[in-house]
């Protein structure tokens, strides 16, 4: 029986690349602690940046299949490689939620919780309704959180914020 190849993307823009990998993926490596904040990630994906955490990522899959990684070329052993068009422009890569290895769904943030979202404390006044979750921060500026904003939910103890 065939195994279904891993799916890649590789997206870039005038200063920098990405590889746009499963955060399962991260997962089944036994990476998540691995990867630096100069990743991203949104939803099930994680874009690790090229200059360090895309060659863990790479290292460590050839090794999962007892290989030793020589050229990015022999990839295509074991991946699907689609290539982005480069973009001369801001990368929208670089408005999503920096990496961080635990997030949580958007429906298990609690009232009263301490919540981060990318690089950003808040503390929950109101739960996940469906559509958003109100926050408010240290200064007391409310905020009602949406769309990629609740991608990347960790949650803090209260002594960390």
């Amino acid at each position: 029986m065939k195994t279904k190849k891993l799916q890649l993307t590789v997206h870039s823009d005038s200063g920098h690349g990405w590889i746009g990998v499963p955060r399962k993926s991260l997962i089944d490596l036994n990476l998540m602690n691995e990867i630096s904040s100069f990743s991203y990630q949104k939803g099930s994906k994680v874009y690790l940046e090229e200059d360090s955490d895309a060659s863990k990522f790479v290292k460590a899959l050839f090794a999962s299949k007892g290989k030793q990684y020589t050229a990015w070329n022999e990839i295509n052993e074991f991946c699907t490689v689609k290539k982005c068009k480069q973009s001369n422009n801001r990368s929208p890569i670089r408005n999503y939620a920096g990496f961080c290895p635990v997030t949580i769904e958007a429906s298990e943030v609690k009232e009263g919780q301490y919540i981060k979202v990318g690089t950003y404390y808040f503390f929950v006044l109101t739960p996940f309704d469906g559509t958003k979750i109100t926050v408010k921060t240290a200064m007391g500026q409310k905020y009602k959180l949406t769309g990629i904003n609740l991608d990347s939910i960790v949650p803090v103890k209260e002594e960390e914020n």
